[in-house]
């Protein structure tokens, strides 16, 4: 019998995950399948625990659905503890063990670029969940500095403080300065594509989208005619699901399937 692994979420809708997990199962030959399931937060614990005593190997969760996910594994990785949430488990037969992979999923999507953010000053737009994640990650990778904006300023001041940096009201956006610019906010994101958070982006930076979809935001797009480099959320998304792989089946995946895998879900957003 195959193993099962699942991505959880409420609602759960589309999701790549799927996708990205059944060729990596099938580039290792792993007799695997990935399955989508939804789960509410306030039934995650009971669900999950039957899931895994019937033969659930490992699971994805995405919103909204990670804080229960941390409240209900028996242990819980330090890092994501640190960030209040759990996007993947790994159950071992006996124990449910709980990780967060997104940040390093950003970290290797900005390498992918060429781009590090040891000595780097980030400005971050949001103050949703991937934020705690990006923040955290990118201040033990060594950013110089990091701002977190949003337009409820006392949700960034809580949760800059609670990790350590800075915040500001995304109403004085142009006032900063930044090598790196984030966007950790849903604006843009289909199916409301053509808006920007803001509407100017500094050249010389380097602009993150964490949508990637549709491939290129308005943002994006402010921040290329700016001459300034961006990029969508996509290598994020897929370096954060192989953390995933490696710590379920011990594998890191190469860069030959790594790049079959963006093709693949880059022609899957287009409706190709």
């Amino acid at each position: 019998m195959s193993d099962i692994y699942l991505v959880a979420g409420h609602p759960i809708g589309h999701s790549l995950s799927p996708l990205i997990h059944t060729m990596l199962f099938e580039y290792y030959n792993l007799d695997c399948r990935y399955e989508k399931i939804d789960i509410a937060p306030e039934e995650f614990e009971e669900k999950s625990k039957e899931l895994f005593s019937v033969g659930v190997k490992g699971m994805n969760v995405t919103i909204p659905d990670k804080i229960a996910a941390l409240e209900s594994v028996d242990c819980v990785d330090p890092y994501a503890l640190s960030v209040r949430a759990v996007n993947t488990v790994r159950f071992d037969g006996s124990r449910t063990y709980g990780y967060n992979t997104d940040g390093i999923g950003f970290i290797k999507a900005l390498g992918k670029s060429g781009i590090s953010v040891k000595g780097k000053n980030m400005l971050i737009l949001g103050a949703g969940g991937a934020v705690n994640s990006v923040a955290k990650k990118s201040l033990m990778e060594g950013a110089s500095k990091i701002t977190i904006l949003a337009r409820d300023i006392q949700k960034a001041q809580a949760l800059a403080e609670r990790i350590g940096v800075e915040y500001g009201s995304l109403s004085d956006y142009e006032q900063y300065d930044y090598d790196i610019l984030v966007n950790a906010t849903p604006v843009g994101m289909h199916p409301n594509p053509g808006v920007s958070v803001v509407d100017t982006v500094k050249p010389d930076t380097f602009v993150y989208d964490l949508i990637y979809n549709p491939e290129t935001t308005r943002l994006m797009e402010i921040a290329r005619l700016s001459g300034a480099k961006a990029e969508n959320g996509l290598w994020m998304l897929i370096y954060q699901a192989f953390e995933s792989f490696r710590i379920w089946h011990g594998i890191e995946p190469d860069e030959i399937i790594a790049q079959k895998i963006y093709t693949k879900a880059g022609d899957t957003l287009n409706g190709e």
